[in-house]
């Protein structure tokens, strides 16, 4: 019986030794690539100091004389934040998925080199005015200030990846990398895609009356928010048509394809869903002032799609227009 028991006891000691060391190690990991958000910090290429204040919510506020300075801040901290979810983002811009997640990547990287999401933002960022393409910069300059000198600490993600044998290093942060995820949010927007497809097929098979009779169109008779005499969309698709050839086997690799990068990327799939927007005039609130209501219908994620942060002027000036920082932070968000 005292064997039994001594036995009992250093098993359950040795459970717990173990439990220790297993929550010592998750805690480290998980916490040592936490960033440094108080306190003073160098961070090369700034004109002059820059102030970043997180409040309640860690949302951070930023705070320089120049957009250039803001930019590079903005990218900074986002980097400190968010620094796997831009790369995963970055990976899926780029059709290189699979070098992290291996084979069951592979459909979708072909799928995005194909369509050339990446190559087209390269070509934009050539043809970029000299104000935008410097914000950009700035941006990526931020990201990189952070990335590069801490490769080793940028997130639990990266060291279960490790784990299992996914080596990875930072690559620096480009202009065209935050272009491109412009590309997959046109592809998250584009819900009806497969919808036309499947319209390109029917055509080529039947005509526009096939088109009209599988999905009619928006009745004549129905309301519209277009003035007259300004465009409306038409069901026919004949231009396009005469240059695709398409068949049945085509339309369900490209379905599935679609559907496969929606879910890999964590989006809502199948047409109708889209954004919608209203307004109040003043007349009719009982503030007098008008109401504006939006609902982007962007799939849940988490982290969220959204990286909320202020850009503050010091001083609005000429060399420091609100204006400008509310023009060009949207470019920079990623």
């Amino acid at each position: 019986m005292k064997l039994i028991l001594r036995f009992f006891v250093i098993l359950v000691v040795s459970a717990l030794v173990l439990a220790l060391f297993a929550s010592g190690g998750f805690i480290y990991l998980s916490r040592r690539p936490f960033p440094q958000t108080s306190g003073a910090l160098r961070l090369p290429g700034l004109s002059s100091s820059v102030e970043v204040m997180r409040d309640a919510f860690g949302v951070p506020h930023i705070y320089a004389d120049t957009p250039e300075d803001l930019f590079r801040a903005q990218g900074f901290v986002h980097a400190q934040d968010r620094f796997f979810q831009m790369e995963f983002w970055r990976r899926i811009g780029q059709g290189r998925l699979a070098e992290l997640f291996g084979a069951s990547a592979l459909n979708q990287d072909k799928f995005i080199r194909t369509v050339g999401w990446h190559r087209v933002a390269e070509e934009e960022a050539r043809r970029l005015d000299s104000e935008t393409l410097r914000a950009l910069q700035s941006y990526a300059e931020g990201v990189n200030a952070y990335i590069l000198p801490n490769a080793d600490r940028l997130g639990l993600e990266f060291a279960v990846l490790g784990l299992i044998g996914r080596r990875w290093s930072p690559e620096p942060w480009t202009p065209v990398n935050t272009l491109t995820w412009g590309k997959a949010m046109s592809f998250n927007l584009g819900h009806n895609l497969e919808r036309e497809i499947v319209r390109l097929a029917l055509f080529k098979r039947g005509g526009q009356d096939l088109v009209d009779a599988v999905l009619p169109p928006y009745p004549d008779d129905m309301p519209v928010i277009v003035k007259a005499g300004h465009a409306r969309y038409r069901n026919d698709v004949p231009t396009l048509s005469a240059r695709i050839t398409v068949s049945a086997l085509a339309v369900r690799t490209l379905q599935t394809q679609i559907a496969s990068l929606r879910s890999a990327i964590g989006l809502p799939s199948g047409a109708g869903v889209g954004s919608n927007n209203w307004v109040v005039a003043g007349g009719r609130t009982t503030t007098g002032r008008p109401l504006l209501a939006n609902d982007p219908h962007l799939g849940i994620q988490m982290p969220s799609i959204w990286y909320i942060n202020g850009l503050h002027c010091r001083v609005v000036n000429e060399a420091c227009p609100t204006m400008l920082l509310e023009s060009l932070s949207l470019a920079c968000q990623v």
